[in-house]
């Protein structure tokens, strides 16, 4: 009995030692990370540091993403990614709601660093998908696609009666049509077709969950980017509209 005592003072004593050592590594690189006099690298250090002390370090890290300075924010993002998503993606999805347009655009940036431990944040992200300032909206969309890419997400997909299948993103269903955007990427180029589909032509849909549809509205964003011309990728948009007597009507624009 005497031993087990013995034994469970030592544990007590090393768990007192460690965490006074936890605590003072989050006080010193803080510090480090808080002084406006301090060298970017060195702040950037002390925020990628604060990522071995764990969920502790998150409310300074979260701070830090509010920095003004790049290589600080991508310390911040490196740290909350060892820290992991359990304690980071709550925090970041509370960026969202509650802070300011300067708050929002890096947490939405770093979101899309969890991959589909992120997916509490979707319909968050999605919010953001409309957002008057162009770059938060341009943050959420990244992040939505690169959760749904670690997700395996797929894009809608329609299966006509003849057995051909389209695939791409369900817009609306409206009258005797179905409108769909679908995209197709060859060697040279990225075609991006507008597809109206008689509904009396569909055998079957497969479309996404309600909760995973903000995932391809991004896409779409994407897509309707690459069709107006403004992507830097190349693309040749394709207008294609089925009758219901079958006839088909192309015209290609070259942006």
């Amino acid at each position: 009995m005497k031993r087990r005592g013995e034994l469970f003072a030592r544990v007590v004593v090393l768990l007192v030692v460690a965490c006074g050592g936890q605590a003072d590594e989050l006080t010193s690189q803080m510090a480090i990370l808080k002084a406006a006099e301090g060298a970017w690298d060195e702040r950037s250090e002390a925020a990628q540091k604060l990522g071995a002390v764990g969920e502790r370090a998150v409310p300074p890290l979260i701070e830090a993403l509010d920095s003004g300075i790049r290589n600080v924010q991508c310390g911040a993002r490196l740290a909350l990614v060892q820290i992991g998503p359990k304690a980071a993606v709550p925090a970041l999805r509370e960026k969202l709601r509650k802070g300011t347009d300067a708050q929002k655009l890096p947490a939405a940036k770093a979101l899309g660093d969890f991959g589909k431990a992120a997916a509490p944040a979707i319909a968050d992200l999605g919010d953001l998908l409309d957002h008057t300032n162009k770059p938060i909206a341009l943050a959420a969309r990244r992040s939505l696609i690169l959760i749904g890419r670690d997700m395996g997400v797929k894009d809608d997909q329609v299966v006509r009666t003849d057995g051909r299948t389209t695939t791409g993103v369900f817009v609306k269903e409206e009258g005797a049509h179905i409108s769909m955007v679908a995209i197709e990427r060859f060697k040279d180029r990225t075609s991006v077709m507008a597809t109206a589909i008689p509904t009396n032509n569909v055998a079957a849909k497969h479309l996404a969950s309600d909760e995973q549809r903000p995932i391809l509205e991004a896409r779409l964003a994407a897509y309707r980017e690459i069709q107006s011309g403004k992507s830097s990728r190349p693309a040749t948009f394709v207008w294609r509209e089925e009758q219901r007597a079958g006839r088909q009507a192309e015209e290609e624009v070259h942006p």
